[in-house]
């Protein structure tokens, strides 16, 4: 892993608390709680929407709402990708579209940044000319059979901790 891409994963994290924790800090000091200090009655409502709105409080109100169901949003998604990367285990879709995928990815950066297999500790040696992946994978390896051009796909396996295994593949030319 490089300097670049911890870089990315830092800043990604950096993005991830500003959005997690900054966002409402900066909405309830600019606009106030999406919390009304009172539930308004069906008449006072009537007469919010039916009269001019002199001043554009109605607008920055319903901007100020819109702004922290967004803000409700992309947290909730967020928080399901991290809770299923930790678990090891595929989101379930939430119906959000772009919002989770782009939650998905965020996520995805900030954990890889400390999960490469160098921050494990593993080291490998793999032939010369050979790409070599860490695979997180609870199967018991396989060996296939030689492909047409003479490449051959092993695998063996490391238990990393009580909880995981982690199989090394190797592709030989």
């Amino acid at each position: 892993m490089n300097a670049r891409q911890v870089m990315r994963g830092l800043a990604a994290i950096v993005a991830i608390i500003a959005i997690i924790g900054g966002v409402p800090l900066l909405l309830t000091r600019l606009a106030g709680s999406p919390i009304p200090a009172h539930v308004p009655d069906w008449r006072h409502l009537g007469t919010i929407l039916t009269q001019r709105d002199e001043t554009g409080s109605l607008f920055v109100t319903l901007v100020r709402d819109l702004t922290w169901l967004a803000w409700l949003i992309f947290s909730v998604a967020l928080i399901t990708e991290f809770y299923a990367a930790l678990r090891g285990r595929i989101a379930p879709r939430l119906h959000l579209g772009a919002v989770q995928s782009a939650a998905a990815r965020l996520a995805a950066l900030a954990a890889l940044t400390f999960a490469a297999p160098t921050s494990l500790g593993l080291t490998w040696a793999a032939p010369a000319g050979a790409a070599t992946a860490l695979v997180a994978n609870p199967a018991p390896a396989k060996v296939a059979p030689p492909a047409a051009d003479g490449t051959r796909l092993t695998g063996d396996w490391q238990t990393v901790s009580s909880a995981r295994q982690l199989r090394f593949v190797t592709v030989e030319p």
